[in-house]
């Protein structure tokens, strides 16, 4: 078995652990950044939500849910293109580091 799908199986586990409901939006997808935290002092962006686009395709997410979060700390892309309404690209959902919730995968802009 190579990395890579030892790697979904695992992250799959992980997922229908927490929530199995949440196994099914493992795909990729597309969408639009919502709600961009920034930090006060520095202006930089730390934080947002991903609204996924359900028209191409994407699963629904569960009840009570309209976005995914997604971590912006770490991310190679420029921090004036991280505005709300940014059409983005991703990889599918990962557990966040607290382990509590998910977060969106590999963020890269469309």
């Amino acid at each position: 078995m190579d990395e890579s799908r030892l790697r979904n199986l695992v992250r799959a586990g992980q997922i229908s652990k927490i929530d199995p409901r949440f196994a099914k939006l493992d795909v990729p997808g597309t969408g639009r950044l919502c709600r961009v935290r920034r930090d006060e002092n520095s202006g930089k962006p730390y934080c947002a939500f991903v609204e996924p686009d359900f028209s191409a395709g994407y699963p629904a997410l569960p009840k009570g849910r309209r976005e995914l979060y997604v971590s912006l700390k770490l991310l190679s892309i420029p921090a004036d293109q991280l505005v709300d309404n940014a059409r983005v690209k991703f990889d599918g959902i990962q557990l966040n580091k607290k382990k509590d919730d998910f977060e969106v995968r590999n963020l890269r802009l469309a």
